[in-house]
């Protein structure tokens, strides 16, 4: 598996746990209305992290060239989810509270997933090859 599709298939996985988690309260709180502003709020953090793990396709091999694709990703993954979910936010009159938290939620979780990935990736050995 490489190494894209394996923290796409983790990152997915995690927005569905902490989706999962926040349906019940979510639901008693705000209704059918809340829980779909949770789960858009966990697609939108998704697709944010997509992008920032773009630049890792095209970078070379180096711990140099793994540190610049990772600080341009943490720019287009944050520059992403906000440009997804600011008009979301504004137009599409679900509940803020609701969006906002699983927003909040998602993409601090994703975060720490992908500083984890990016750990085990600089501890690669010159041809990019993790050493686990």
């Amino acid at each position: 598996m490489s190494t894209f599709s394996g923290y796409l298939l983790r990152a997915t996985v995690l927005v569905a746990a902490i989706t999962a988690v926040a349906a019940w309260p979510v639901r008693a709180w705000e209704g059918d209305e809340g829980l779909t502003a949770v789960l858009l709020a966990g697609a939108v953090s998704l697709v944010g992290a997509v992008l920032g793990r773009l630049p890792h396709l095209f970078f070379r091999r180096g711990p140099d060239a793994i540190f610049h694709a990772s600080m341009a990703g943490l720019g287009l993954r944050l520059l992403g989810t906000l440009a997804i979910a600011a008009p979301i936010m504004m137009l599409s009159g679900l509940p803020l509270m609701p969006f906002a938290l699983g927003l909040v939620l998602s993409y601090l979780s994703l975060l720490v997933l992908e500083v984890c990935d990016l750990i085990s990736l600089s501890r690669a050995d010159p041809d990019g090859v993790p050493t686990r």
